[in-house]
């Protein structure tokens, strides 16, 4: 995950047309990101039971991004930025695949429930003796039929009761991971636009003093021609 992330947003800094030097800057800054980095993530357990290679919480992420944004600095600058709002939203897309697939291996196994092999006719027919002969008359059929059609729908509606209620659950946790994912972009895209609005202005102060300067600097510069005239016989 480590190699994965990290070339990743090399990559990602090289493709934005950035000078050779901040390049090489860049590079150098996320290779040493990943040698402090690498090594707890070696040490941490992978997950159980569902196979796959440890996972990045969103507690981790968020300290891996802290760790970023210290290692790399003024390096990347906004398009820098804008390659780990895209590892954001990746992350996001991610988290919901997640509990998408968590949703269907739940509904799999409640169909699999669902399966379950009927219940003998016999058995509503015995008498009360347990093991005593079976009469088989229309009414006792009849009763034992209708019995059986009564539990049987009695556990479907439980059995759909129990779905409806894990499909509203899923949905909610899909809606909010939605929300959070969308506040998050919200956030960071205002974050980006002050940041932006900030350097705007700071280029335009600067380009104001340097203006300034070069007008005194002509105003200097006639005055004291006027003077040297003045002082020639």
């Amino acid at each position: 995950m480590a190699m994965t992330f990290v070339g990743c947003i090399i990559q990602g800094v090289e493709g934005c047309g950035l000078g050779d030097e901040r390049s090489i800057s860049s590079r150098v800054a996320f290779q040493n990101f990943e040698e402090s980095w690498r090594e707890p993530q070696q040490s941490r357990p992978s997950s159980g039971g569902s196979g796959s290679q440890s996972s990045i919480s969103l507690s981790d992420w968020r300290k891996n991004n802290q760790v970023v944004k210290e290692v790399v600095g003024d390096v990347l600058g906004y398009e820098g930025r804008r390659i780990l709002k895209h590892c954001h939203q990746l992350q996001a897309e991610n988290a919901l695949l997640k509990a998408e697939i968590e949703g269907l291996r739940e509904a799999a196994r409640i169909e699999k429930k669902r399966k379950k092999p009927r219940k003998a006719l016999f058995r509503e027919l015995r008498g009360e003796e347990g093991n005593a002969a079976i009469f088989f008359s229309p009414a006792k059929i009849s009763a034992a039929h209708e019995l059986q059609a009564q539990k049987t729908k009695e556990e479907e509606k439980a059995q759909a009761q129990k779905e409806q209620g894990t499909l509203q659950r899923q949905q909610r946790k899909e809606e909010q991971a939605e929300l959070r994912r969308a506040a998050a972009a919200a956030r960071l895209e205002k974050r980006e636009k002050l940041a932006l609005e900030r350097a705007q202005k700071q280029v335009q102060k600067e380009e104001a003093i340097t203006q300034r300067l070069a007008s005194l600097q002509h105003s200097n510069q006639q005055k004291a021609a006027a003077k040297n005239r003045r002082k020639k016989p």
